[in-house]
């Protein structure tokens, strides 16, 4: 697995905490740790948070050819919510063409509680890697 350059993590990834478990060609798995900062106020995880984890685990799975993607569409299915521990995203990709990747992506609790699932699709913007 490539390491992730610290130098290269954007500062919502951080403020969010997220960990990158692995990665490889194809495959994927962000975690990110339930915190008061990603609760809305129901103590429930919000949306934004839960699809924000989705969108780093798709999106890390599809840049194993070393090329530079951006999201162009997320689709997320919201199945179930838990109110503390971590959520553990694992994504893998479908899809790679000249311009565009297709991930899909499952989002867990630690009890493996099905949270969120969904695919992204990420259009290709550079040949070379931003970490």
């Amino acid at each position: 697995m490539a390491a992730i350059q610290e130098g290269k993590i954007d500062r919502f990834a951080k403020q969010m905490q997220f960990d990158w478990v692995y990665r490889d060609g194809e495959t994927a798995q962000v975690d990110m740790p339930i915190t008061p900062a990603c609760k809305n106020s129901r103590g429930f995880i919000h949306g934004g948070a839960i699809l924000a984890l989705a969108d780093e685990a798709a999106g890390t799975c599809v840049h194993g050819d070393g090329r530079t993607y951006v999201t162009q569409s997320i689709d997320c299915k919201f199945i179930a919510n838990v109110p503390e521990g971590t959520l553990h995203a694992h994504a893998k990709l479908v899809h790679r063409g000249r311009r565009t990747a297709i991930s899909e992506f499952r989002i867990t609790s630690d009890d493996g509680t099905l949270i969120a699932a969904g695919q992204g699709i990420f259009f290709c913007i550079a040949n070379e890697m931003l970490y």
